[in-house]
């Protein structure tokens, strides 16, 4: 656009209104045409219907004041608003002219303030579009007084900026009733493009010359240039007809081509000349016509005309395409038909790609379906299984229950009556006898660890270990744990070394059920360490995080652990051999270690196990201490 040419436009059109825009500098060259294809493309079917009536209603050359009435009447329509108004700025003065109306086209105008209008205000200072959603919750509204703020409660603002070079000399205004979403991005780009589309034919008209007002009935219609191809309407001197970014023709009654626009000879490949010469039909056959008609139909169950359709079309040159064809008759004594296509071929492939993928998801559906049905049906049939198994575990933990309690009872009747004839009370015993009555007591003790760990393993497995916590020492314990098992590993020649720290430890634990975890480690060391080796008890304050933890272990020089019989031990059932994995003879049923796992993580602990096949192992396990992290770093325990 040319220098000032907004101004020109609003000064023909409103006359002594628009001084105060006059020392605006030439307007943005983006205000043109150009460009506009991609906003086209983006709207939806009822939108673009609602600008091809506008085209129509612009093809006629109006005075700039009927052009400028047009877009504020047609904004409401197309948006379903209740109010547009085109409104002059005057940034000194701090006011606005509304300079026409929706209402009326006669429409006089009056004077706003600016600081009234806090949406007007923000897009004068930016030069960008304004949306304002819920005005009594957008701050940028929190300047109106109450009784302002009452006037726009249920409605929703957007406002346009005309904008001259950097300058905003006019603004659209746009109020329509409040809903969720506000003003869409779609309803924001109609409104672009309809201003643009008023601009152009008014960029037009003052090119032309045209007068401030029409003549009688509102429409100045110039003379036609002399072209072979019989009447024509004014539409062809319209701007959008000659610099739109769709193709478009002409069509008579009788369905010659009158006329057609710059981008319609360049989508079909044809000199104008020949373009001109031909009838509809030429270039989009009857039969094709009659095709989607009776395809129509059949699938609605009625006949329609054919207004909007995609057409294969194969240029001169070989190229083929799909255009979208929009056919709008035209109203009035001289008829005729304003056809509207574009090349749709981009969107046909990708119909037809979408269409493939249809069919392949919906058999890539299909065999999710029956995919699913067969893992429901195996889902089911494993929570049957589960529930067998969990009834047959039930059972199986109840009849340990029960079968390690009655054979406790006589078991410990035996070990007390041999141990009452070892007394030699009833009389006395020869070397053998003894020898005898010794073994006899040791198996007992055996078979009463054994029937011991079982019934403390049910307890575990069926969720009834009871802790009785206390706060105390656990340095104590581990002290008198070690004289206790130092007696048994003096007897088999093993050394024996305790590691503690000199400060007591306080912790919450059950004392009974510690003792039992560290018998549990410690002789389960002793098995497995040679005569001659050395077992090793350590504690040492740790931390986890900023949690503290006492972290305590037994390391022994024993045979030692593979990787995988680290990962087994402690899943119960799962018996250290004497000569490692895969040799040798399982010394206990595997419980014991089950039962420190379940003792130490009851405790909120955690327990491991570490070393190689031949080279001893190493049983950690941890215990929440109460330390506190200082500020530099250091942790100390609480005592």
């Amino acid at each position: 656009m040319d220098d000032g040419l907004i101004q020109k436009i609003l000064a023909k059109s409103l006359g002594d209104r628009c001084n105060g825009v006059a020392a605006a500098e030439s307007p943005d060259p983006t205000d043109s045409l150009e460009g506009l294809e991609g906003i086209l493309y983006s709207l939806e079917k009822t939108d673009l219907i609602h600008i091809l009536k506008g085209i129509h209603a612009l093809s006629s050359v109006l005075s700039p004041r009927m052009a400028l009435h047009l877009l504020v009447k047609k904004i409401p329509e197309v948006l379903e608003a209740s109010h547009c108004s085109l409104i002059l700025l005057d940034r000194d003065a701090g006011t606005g002219t509304v300079a026409v109306s929706h209402e009326d086209p006669d429409f006089e105008g009056v004077e706003i303030a600016l600081d009234d209008y806090p949406e007007i205000l923000r897009s004068l200072q930016t030069g960008h579009i304004t949306v304002v959603e819920n005005p009594s919750l957008d701050p940028l509204m929190h300047t109106l007084e109450e009784n302002q703020l009452s006037r726009i409660r249920d409605v929703s603002i957007m406002v346009l900026p005309l904008v001259s070079g950097e300058r905003v000399v006019a603004v659209l205004l746009v109020r329509k009733q409040r809903s969720e979403e506000g003003f869409t991005i779609r309803e924001v780009r109609i409104c672009q493009l309809m201003v643009r589309m008023v601009l152009s034919v008014l960029q037009r008209m003052v090119r032309a010359g045209i007068p401030e007002t029409a003549p009688a009935g509102g429409t100045y219609v110039p003379p036609s240039p002399s072209t072979s191809g019989g009447p024509k309407t004014a539409v062809v001197h319209a701007a959008l007809f000659q610099e739109g970014p769709v193709g478009v023709l002409l069509l008579d009654r009788e369905d010659r081509i009158l006329e057609a626009n710059p981008r319609a000879v360049e989508l079909l490949q044809l000199e104008r000349e020949t373009l001109l010469s031909l009838q509809f039909s030429d270039i989009v056959p009857r039969q094709w016509t009659e095709q989607i008609r009776k395809m129509r139909k059949l699938n609605s169950g009625g006949e329609r005309d054919l207004t909007r359709y995609h057409f294969p079309y194969r240029a001169r040159n070989g190229r083929e395409s799909t255009f979208s064809i929009q056919r709008y008759a035209m109203p009035g004594e001289g008829g005729g038909t304003l056809v509207f296509f574009r090349d749709a071929t981009k969107e046909k492939q990708m119909e037809d790609h979408l269409q493939r993928q249809a069919v392949e998801l919906t058999a890539a559906n299909r065999r999710l379906r029956e995919a699913r049905a067969d893992l429901l049906k195996r889902n089911e049939e494993l929570l049957a299984t589960n529930e067998r198994l969990d009834e047959i575990n039930r059972t199986k933990t109840h009849f340990l229950a029960v079968a390690t309690h009655e054979i406790r009872t006589p078991l410990s009747i035996i070990r007390g009556y041999n141990r009452f004839l070892l007394q030699e009370r009833p009389g006395r015993l020869n070397a053998e006898q003894k020898r005898i009555l010794e073994e006899s007591i040791q198996s007992c003790e055996r078979l009463l660890n054994i029937v011991n760990e079982m019934l403390d393993f049910t307890q575990v497995d069926s969720g009834k270990l009871e802790l009785h916590k206390q706060e105390s020492d656990v340095l104590g314990l581990l002290k008198r744990v070690f004289r206790q098992m130092k007696l048994i590993t003096d007897r088999e020649a093993i050394e024996f070394v305790l590691e503690l720290p000199r400060d007591p430890v306080l912790l919450l634990h059950d004392p009974d059920r510690i003792e039992q975890v560290l018998v549990n480690l410690i002789s389960n060391a002793i098995k497995f360490t040679p005569a001659g080796g050395m077992i090793t008890l350590a504690a040492h304050e740790s931390l986890e995080g900023r949690d503290g933890v006492l972290e305590i272990s037994i390391s022994d020089t024993g045979i030692g652990l593979s990787r995988s019989m680290q990962e087994k031990i402690f899943k119960g059932y799962h018996p250290v051999v004497s000569g490692g994995a895969g040799s040798g003879h399982p010394k206990g049923v595997g419980l014991g270690l089950a039962i420190s796992k379940r003792i130490v993580e009851a405790h909120g602990g955690r327990i491991w196990a570490e070393g190689n096949q031949g080279e001893g192992a190493i049983f950690r396990f941890t215990l929440p201490a109460r330390f506190r992290v200082e500020e530099k770093g250091e942790r100390n325990l609480s005592i």
